[in-house]
């Protein structure tokens, strides 16, 4: 290049070669770049995700041979990734984009280079990330979410769209540090991992479940020690519900005596036992303790039983008017005032049965509503009656 120049400036040659020092850089980027010029790159790098399928292309404006080498040397058309050669260039193709092939390209023609790098993500994965993880209350507890995608990958921790905050949240590597686990802390946590080369997301949400021992589930209604009323020849359910993770196992004791299946019924649910009485002797009256356990701790409630009156039936039914799809009633309860009787053991509403006269039913398959001991006037609105 530097004798090419020389001879167009001809006579002047003597002066550029006293002046060079001075002058020979200003001279040489006045002056056309007579090789560089011609190379065109599609891409001088790029962030690809693993197994995409990629092509970075190579062009000279004069026409002259292109060819292409790679971290492992020279490559061609039977290579990885492969030379292809078009009406537009010649092309590097990575059919598909494998983890090897990140590193520094070079395009060629004659002396002049000009290269290309690329870098290859790997897609964000979760590894090791169960969807549902288990904390104690009262103890620290660390969230699991390993992700693989790269050394550029970062973690955003959130829940119910808030990003967590130290000191109650602090992200440890592949995890996220709770502190003090309460059951307030059941819920779901987000782990989100971002790749800022491809700015690709992925989100992974996470069940938080806190094991603690039963207490209370209603704690505003909670009593240890209650009352509960039966009367001869009638039925009673004595309830225990509490919450406790895991669940609970319910038992219920009379006189310090394990109340088995046999001498009773109870329906067991996840947060509820009901213990079923059928008092048809006075046996059946006195303390009963409901007991719920697991292995972080118990809650005990006692119930004592005792003998009641049975509530008289209402003084006046009195129908006023039927529809086809209404009835319409009064209901009048029995006056208490000079009864000696539990208020627990006043009447609080009444069932009503009704069924229709052309259809042949017996009592147990009608229909079946209640209405409340201080509602005086009751509509039941049914379709087809």
């Amino acid at each position: 290049m530097f004798d090419l120049c020389l001879g167009l400036l001809d006579m002047k040659m003597l002066r550029i070669k006293i002046e060079w020092s001075f002058f020979g850089a200003l001279l040489f980027c006045l002056l056309p770049d007579c090789s560089l010029a011609g190379i065109h790159l599609s891409h001088s790098k790029a962030t690809i995700e693993l197994g995409h399928n990629f092509m970075v292309t190579c062009r000279d404006e004069a026409g002259r041979p292109v060819s292409w080498s790679g971290p492992k040397g020279t490559l061609g058309t039977k290579s990885h990734p492969g030379v292809e050669v078009s009406s537009y260039g010649t092309s590097l193709a990575f059919v598909p984009v494998t983890k090897e092939d990140s590193g520094t390209y070079s395009c060629r023609v004659g002396h002049d280079v000009s290269q290309f790098h690329l870098t290859v993500e790997v897609p964000i994965t979760f590894m090791d990330t169960p969807p549902e993880q288990i904390g104690e209350e009262n103890l620290d507890v660390t969230l699991r979410c390993e992700v693989k995608g790269g050394d550029k990958t970062v973690l955003i921790w959130t829940s119910e769209g808030k990003e967590l905050q130290p000191p109650k949240y602090q992200q440890m590597g592949d995890g996220l540090l709770i502190r003090n686990v309460t059951r307030a802390d059941s819920k779901t946590y987000t782990c989100r991992a971002m790749q800022r080369t491809t700015g690709n997301i992925r989100d992974q949400n996470i069940i938080l479940k806190v094991e603690h021992k039963p207490v209370p589930r209603f704690p505003h209604l909670w009593k240890q020690i209650e009352q509960a009323w039966a009367f001869i020849g009638g039925d009673v359910n004595l309830t225990c519900e509490v919450d406790a993770n895991p669940p609970a196992k319910f038992e219920w004791f009379r006189k310090n005596r394990l109340v088995t299946v046999r001498d009773k019924a109870a329906i067991h649910e996840p947060h509820r036992s009901i213990l079923q009485l059928h008092a048809n002797n006075s046996i059946v009256f006195g303390d009963y303790k409901c007991r719920a356990t697991n292995r972080l701790g118990k809650l005990e409630k006692f119930i004592t039983l005792q003998q009641g009156v049975q509530p008289d039936p209402p003084d006046i039914v009195r129908l006023h008017e039927a529809r086809r799809h209404t009835i319409s009633l009064t209901v009048e309860g029995p006056d208490m005032t000079n009864r000696t009787i539990a208020a627990s053991m006043l009447p609080s509403g009444y069932r009503i049965q009704y069924k229709a006269t052309e259809e042949n039913l017996d009592w147990d398959h009608a229909m079946t509503t209640v209405t409340f001991y201080d509602e005086w006037h009751f509509v039941m609105h049914e379709q087809g009656l």
